[in-house]
């Protein structure tokens, strides 16, 4: 397995340090390219990910190297990695509030089938949310 980590440089700018597996995620987020350059750390080595490319795409996050969440390097954003848990427990409640409004009986008032629409409207809106918090 690769320990090395490597320099990304873009436009003579230091991005930051990365194992290839960081790297491997970060370019699937395009927060890097394959245009970038490297410098091996404590190497002479140096080029442009896209020499890397089979090394980067065969590489995967070790086991002891999970963490829950870390500051990204370039942004300074806490990134968690209980998005995608998160996003399916919002998204499974969109459904459940969805299901409400569509099966329960319309017979009312009104302002009851006013109401029924909100939660159709309100699982749809926590379903979106759900998508978007899983990707994250």
């Amino acid at each position: 397995m690769n320990h090395d980590t490597y320099q990304i440089i873009r436009a003579g700018q230091t991005i930051g340090n990365y194992p290839l597996w960081e790297i491997r995620q970060r370019l699937a987020t395009d927060q890097l390219a394959f245009t970038d350059e490297y410098v091996r750390t404590g190497s002479a080595e140096k080029g442009r990910l896209i020499d890397l490319k089979e090394a980067i795409l065969a590489s995967s996050r070790p086991e002891a190297a999970a963490p829950m969440s870390h500051r990204g390097a370039a942004s300074g954003q806490e990134v968690s990695f209980y998005g995608p848990l998160v996003g399916s427990l919002v998204g499974i409640a969109g459904i459940v509030v969805l299901a409400i409004g569509l099966f329960s009986s319309p017979d009312g008032s009104a302002i009851r089938q006013q109401v029924l629409v909100q939660y159709m409207t309100n699982g749809i809106l926590l379903m979106i949310l759900g998508v978007l918090l899983a990707k994250r």
